[in-house]
């Protein structure tokens, strides 16, 4: 990674109403390599061109930190209103401090 430039963007909500606007953009711009990360039980639609999709459950720690190695830089856009999402963005983010 170049100084003021990432290629590996892992987006935790690439299939919500902010987080497929943003995956979308990343991707148009064909500089990136967007990866979607989402619950294994999730229905939303992901935007096409992904570089990869990892379904996980947000609460296991070990498996955040394994999906986020490799990236530049991890966007959170879970919906904060969700039932324990608070307490899962917070483990989220821990865990991409790990990786």
């Amino acid at each position: 990674m170049s100084a003021g430039h990432f290629e590996n963007v892992a987006i935790i909500g690439a299939g919500g109403s902010i987080g497929s606007v943003m995956a979308e953009d990343l991707l148009k711009q064909g500089k990136h390599k967007v990866t979607a990360i989402t619950r294994p039980e999730s229905t939303s639609k992901l935007p096409d061109g992904l570089h990869d999709v990892k379904k996980l459950e947000y609460n296991d720690h070990a498996s955040l930190v394994k999906a986020f190695k490799g990236q530049d830089i991890v966007l959170i856009t879970m919906n904060v209103l969700a039932p324990n999402d608070s307490q899962e963005t917070h483990k989220a983010s821990k865990s991409s401090e790990k990786a």
